[in-house]
């Protein structure tokens, strides 16, 4: 039976874009965004979706296997989002319709006609399914053999004091693997289960502080996030667009018209109230990421904190400094 290819050909999908990045990148705030532009759908966060592509890229799983459950995972929410079956209802989150700017446009949807009548729709509307993944540019490989030229990536960027704080408050060290709220995949250790950025690095991770260990996921993320980019050839290339978050939230017009053209959209009456609602524009307070750098310096050994240096280093050249 090992012999069997399961397919999918007929997928539902045509056009998708993921919003990527490190955690605690600020990926929902573009998102949200980004679905007030003209055929963009709400932001969705789906960790089995995301899932299948890490699974793939450390061999856990059959190449068509994974590429079936892909598209037909997307297939399944986009077709659900058309009617606002399992969508999100729940005031606070951040992915709820009543944070996005068109809530009636999902509200209407709850009266519409499923089956043939969704597809005409799809085929009518063209939406744009919009899907925020944890990164995912360096396992982009099978989003790009389903999608091809339908695909696009928009790589949120931070600076990496903000990220190794953020990501500290909310465990990215130490609870990964511990707290079962946080779904990010764990795997084994002689210890402790511990996150999979952490896979060729075992021994390391469980001597090191939490602080170190944000430090060192951080640093291998950028080398494989600007390894894989490089890689690349030209037309995948322009198929991912960075935004430097502290650039986007100071001065966002440019951003915006660049991120409209980029996914072959518009943005609309909605747009400037996204903004709105995520204070866009924004000053950002230089003297706190002082402080946060400071904490660091306490919780953080020398090496590590070379480490951090080169990152802010380079950041800065390649994304406030121009």
């Amino acid at each position: 039976m090992n012999n069997i290819e399961f397919v999918r050909n007929n997928i539902i999908a045509k056009e998708v874009v993921l919003i990527d990045g490190a955690p605690r990148s600020a990926k929902s705030l573009l998102g949200q965004i980004i679905g007030s532009f003209h055929r963009v759908e709400i932001e969705r966060m789906e960790p089995f979706i995301e899932s299948i592509p890490i699974l793939f890229h450390y061999n856990k799983i059959s190449q068509d296997a994974a590429t079936v459950l892909l598209k037909r995972e997307v297939d399944i929410k986009l077709y659900d989002s058309m009617i606002s079956r399992n969508t999100n209802f729940r005031f606070a989150d951040r992915t709820s319709i009543f944070k996005d700017t068109n809530t009636f446009k999902y509200l209407k949807r709850l009266f519409k006609n499923e089956g043939k009548d969704v597809l005409n729709r799809i085929h009518q509307k063209k939406p744009i399914f919009q899907l925020m993944t944890h990164d995912m540019l360096q396992k982009s490989d099978i989003f790009f053999n389903i999608y091809g030229s339908g695909l696009k990536i928009i790589e949120m960027v931070r600076h990496p004091i903000d990220l190794v704080v953020s990501m500290n408050e909310h465990g990215y060290g130490s609870s990964i693997g511990e707290n079962p709220l946080l779904w990010e995949l764990a795997i084994k250790s002689s210890k402790q289960d511990i996150p999979y950025y952490a896979i060729k690095w075992i021994d390391e991770f469980l001597e090191i502080s939490p602080f170190e260990r944000i430090i060192k996921i951080i640093s291998n993320l950028t080398i494989e996030v600007n390894d894989k980019y490089r890689s690349l050839p030209k037309r995948k290339q322009n198929q991912i667009l960075f935004i430097p978050y502290e650039k986007f939230v100071t001065t966002p017009n440019g951003y915006i018209a660049q991120l409209s053209e980029f996914l072959g959209t518009r943005t609309t009456r909605r747009t400037k109230n996204a903004m709105s609602k995520q204070r866009i524009p924004r000053s950002i307070n230089i003297l706190n990421r002082s402080k946060k750098y400071d904490l660091i310096l306490k919780k953080a050994s020398k090496p590590y904190v070379k480490l951090l240096d080169c990152l802010i280093k380079d950041y800065e050249k390649e994304y406030l400094n121009n």
